[in-house]
């Protein structure tokens, strides 16, 4: 930017907000480089606006006091959620459905769907120890969780989560 011979806009689409090289690195050189108001970090859900707000405000009072100077992000935080094209993917019908997935029909369905890694995606065991006491507490009720996703090869927490349901007695009610 500082050799750019015109004003150009920044813009940012954050993937993840849990790598501490988040805080040094990205938000430092956002930080640095002068950003404007009409530079924009796009974030895909209110919370991780709301965390990028907080973590920016954060860097850039450490820097701003261990340099003296004021340095603060001055671009935007615009909210734009992820989307999917609903004329490629349709949803089935419900009976097809569960007919292919072996889904009971009085089946009350939880579903929780992303990339399996505890490291920089979400620590499920939390879910799975809630899965546990929602079904102790409705034992009149069907209650399924689906955990679906994929993960990196040589990483285990699907084998993980599979472990933790049997410990909690949920396997048969889990499907990771």
């Amino acid at each position: 930017r500082r050799r750019a011979t015109r004003p150009f806009p920044i813009t940012v689409l954050h993937h993840t907000i849990s790598y501490k090289s988040l805080l040094h690195d990205t938000l430092l050189r956002l930080l640095m480089a002068s950003p404007q108001a009409y530079d924009s970090l796009i974030c895909t859900s209110r919370a991780a606006r709301d965390a990028l707000q907080i973590m920016m405000d954060h860097v850039a009072e450490r820097v701003s006091g261990s340099m003296g100077a004021e340095v603060r992000y001055r671009g935007r935080f615009d909210f734009i959620p992820l989307a999917t094209d609903t004329d490629t993917f349709q949803p089935l019908d419900r009976a097809e459905a569960r007919k292919r997935f072996d889904i009971a029909d009085d089946a009350f369905v939880l579903l929780w769907l992303g990339r399996l890694s505890i490291i920089d995606k979400a620590d499920l065991l939390p879910l799975l120890q809630m899965f546990s006491e929602l079904r102790d507490a409705n034992p009149d009720k069907n209650l399924l969780l689906v955990i679906a996703g994929t993960q990196r090869p040589g990483e285990l927490f699907g084998e993980v989560l599979s472990s933790f349901a049997d410990v909690h007695s949920t396997s048969e009610a889990v499907r990771a």
